[in-house]
């Protein structure tokens, strides 16, 4: 699910769907994805727009995940990539959610047998009104602020009728966007 050469060391040496943290968006995707998954998704603006996100869904390039987010700054013009997410949706199936993190969780322990790992334990989400929605997962800390982060989103059924579906989030931060994020969030 996440690839990395057998002795990664660095947030830069794991690639999603073949993409790493520090490369251009657009050596991945073509204007027209990018159009397009702003159509389909619109562009996420965090505090400030000191950072941007989209969503890129289904594309027939995609091998392991249903959808790949990756994040950038607005007012870099080269779209240096600073997060990816992948992502496996399981609509109203969070239990194989569930399954498919312990073999990811398993997966990064073989190759990062030294990365501090972390609990992250369950969070509510505040959008949602029910209180039913929420995400737990794992945190793996390869160094200070470079994290990758195992997690399955379990949305309420109201939620998930309105197309946010469970889902296993699979994300690498640079350093750069994590300490932004927690200072933030």
């Amino acid at each position: 699910m996440l690839q990395a050469p057998s002795q990664a060391d660095d947030i830069r040496d794991f690639q999603i769907e073949g993409i790493s943290i520090g490369d251009s968006l657009f050596d991945h995707f073509t204007e027209s994805e990018f159009d397009q998954a702003k159509k389909d998704a619109e562009i996420f603006y965090y505090k400030n727009n000191k950072f941007a996100e989209l969503l890129f869904y289904k594309l027939p390039k995609f091998e392991l995940y249903d959808g790949v987010k990756v994040g950038w700054k607005p007012d870099d013009n080269k779209y240096k990539l600073t997060s990816l997410t992948g992502l496996i949706y399981f609509k109203g199936n969070y239990n194989d959610c569930k399954k498919k993190q312990k073999l990811v969780v398993k997966d990064i322990e073989e190759f990062l047998p030294r990365a501090n790992k972390i609990d992250d334990p369950k969070t509510y989400y505040p959008n949602d009104k029910t209180g039913k929605s929420y995400a737990e997962g794992i945190f793996f800390e390869i160094k200070p602020l470079e994290i990758i982060r195992v997690y399955c989103s379990n949305w309420s059924d109201e939620l998930e009728k309105t197309g946010l579906w469970d889902a296993l989030n699979v994300v690498i931060n640079s350093s750069e966007f994590q300490k932004f994020f927690e200072d933030n969030y």
